[in-house]
């Protein structure tokens, strides 16, 4: 038998107390069973979906079915329009009280919305946005735009803003109807009054609901929006984080006393023509004439200037022209000292591919500067010493960069070049000394191994152009492009499921343009389609259909 005091007693049992209520305070999954991965959902609100007559004093009343955490529910709570004053919040285990101070307006129908970011205690976000209304007067507005942002972009605010006129100033103006995007980037906007409007989505990473275009993602409707009572639109919208500011001059690098290699700070998509960069002498404040204007053949970040001859002095440049892949424009200038020796470097081949089958072979030859053409034919010779010179033709897509092809010139063939014949347009040339380029031979029948082809028809306005793109994996495969509505095919497709996406090709560049908020341009209206078509090897698989209403 075990002895105890009645003082050993009283201290044992308020500690064994202690430790039961410590364990039964502890907050957690159970332990054992299924880990919770559901989001918290709202079962009950006050005022009700669709009740009239509400009083201008009312709060706002949600009950929620488990633990939430509280600062995830304001910044998921969007009321439009936005009341006046200051918007207060109570909180309780499972139920939450909003409050306007300056109270509601009359004959409003306001639209409340629970985002995507609300979340419960272990983190898990609600699948889709809850929204429900009501109305102060007696009357309700039943305009609905609805949309997607592809990739399922998830959590994005979604604003749409009345057209009063076109001067919107986005970074003070909240929209006036409010929403986030739900888990497949899907968003609703119900119970719209009459009215234009026109709508942004973008990622409010600082989550004060205003678009900041030096951090945040956004998306432009390719439209405007007009609502009538039981209006219902349905849009795509694609989203792009954009540079904080248009491309700049990063440094000039002066290669001689008439050219300058400029070093911008990303690629362009639309070059500045020479009559945009304006070069200034700051001695004599004289003006230099720019002759020509091309991408470095290796580095599309890097512009090359051909100029009036330069001296040592500095030079001021400002160039204004040209855009990056966001359509912001370059407006950028720099002061950079000249080099006033003339160009006295031979040209060098920086790379070059060669391929070719029993019929015609091809070059593909990247100088480093450009060359004359017709020296460059001339210093072709086959090792065979028996055989004569190969008759050539030539294109030149870029400056510096030559395409050639030739019958004489077959798979397996091994062809030499005379590096002397390379000669740029100051006469310099490189040293006398062959290069030995061999002929690879494509092998069609391997190119053609599980390969199939998909057609289709395509149908939108006759004044358009259209791109369709073949996308399998996430990536993009294939595209081609179309100017009139009609049929379309992709050969040798890989075998394996690809879905589609077509945009209408508003500039004719090929690119899906996103749109610019300032300057305000729309983006290019695009469409996917939502089915997969499989690809077989050896078969062509039909009936696609692109239609653009």
């Amino acid at each position: 038998m075990i002895a105890c005091s009645l003082k050993t007693v009283c201290f044992i049992l308020p500690l064994a107390c202690l430790s039961l209520l410590f364990a039964c305070a502890k907050v957690g999954p159970p332990p054992g069973g299924r880990i919770d991965k559901a989001g918290p959902e709202i079962m009950e609100v006050h005022p009700q979906d669709g009740d009239t007559g509400v009083p201008l004093n009312t709060k706002l009343a949600l009950t929620v079915n488990e633990w939430f955490d509280h600062n995830s529910f304001q910044d998921a709570f969007f009321i439009s329009p936005e009341p006046r004053g200051k918007t207060k919040f109570k909180f309780s285990l499972h139920k939450i009280v909003v409050s306007f101070k300056d109270g509601l307006e009359e004959d409003k129908t306001y639209i409340i919305t629970v985002g995507t970011a609300f979340r419960d205690l272990i983190r898990n976000p609600m699948e889709k946005s809850y929204t429900f209304a009501f109305s102060t007067g007696y009357r309700f507005d039943f305009g609905v735009i609805q949309g997607r942002v592809v990739g399922d972009k998830s959590g994005l605010v979604a604003a749409l803003y009345p057209l009063v006129d076109d001067e919107i100033d986005f970074k003070e103006e909240k929209g006036e109807y409010m929403t986030q995007t739900g888990a497949e980037g899907g968003f609703v906007f119900s119970y719209l009054p009459r009215g234009d409007y026109r709508l942004l989505v973008f990622s409010d990473s600082d989550g004060d609901r205003l678009y900041d275009p030096d951090n945040e993602e956004l998306g432009l409707s390719w439209m405007d929006f007009s609502v009538d009572e039981d209006t219902s639109q349905v849009i795509l919208i694609k989203s792009k984080k954009r540079p904080p500011q248009p491309p700049i001059i990063n440094s000039i690098n002066p290669r001689d006393r008439e050219h300058l290699e400029i070093i911008l700070d990303r690629p362009l998509e639309a070059l500045p023509n020479p009559a945009q960069v304006i070069i200034i002498d700051t001695l004599k404040a004289d003006s230099l004439l720019v002759h020509e204007l091309y991408r470095h053949p290796l580095d599309s970040a890097r512009l090359i200037l051909t100029t009036a001859p330069l001296d040592s002095f500095e030079y001021y440049i400002f160039i204004r022209g040209g855009s990056d892949f966001a359509g912001m424009i370059m407006e950028d200038s720099l002061i950079f000292t000249g080099y006033a020796q003339s160009d006295t470097l031979p040209p060098k081949i920086m790379e070059y591919t060669a391929e070719g089958d029993s019929l015609l072979g091809s070059l593909e030859i990247t100088c480093s500067e450009p060359v004359k053409m017709e020296k460059l034919l001339q210093g072709f010779s086959f090792s065979d010493s028996t055989r004569s010179a190969p008759e050539i033709s030539v294109a030149s897509p870029h400056p510096c960069k030559y395409e050639l092809e030739s019958e004489d010139f077959t798979a397996g063939d091994t062809v030499l070049f005379n590096l002397a014949m390379l000669e740029d347009l100051y006469w310099n040339h490189s040293p006398d000394s062959l290069m030995v380029i061999f002929i690879n031979e494509i092998r069609a029948e391997e190119k053609k191994e599980n390969v199939g082809s998909l057609s289709g028809t395509a149908l939108f306005e006759r004044d358009y152009s259209i791109v369709i793109i073949a996308r399998a994996g996430g990536r993009d495969i294939k595209s081609l492009k179309l100017d009139a509505p009609g049929d379309f095919r992709f050969e040798e497709l890989p075998s394996g499921y690809y879905t589609f996406e077509a945009f209408v090709d508003t500039d004719r560049n090929g690119r899906y343009d996103y749109g610019l908020l300032t300057p305000f341009r729309y983006p290019e209206r695009f469409i996917v389609l939502e089915d997969s078509f499989r690809v077989r090897s050896g078969w062509e698989t039909g009936e696609v259909e692109i239609k653009f209403d």
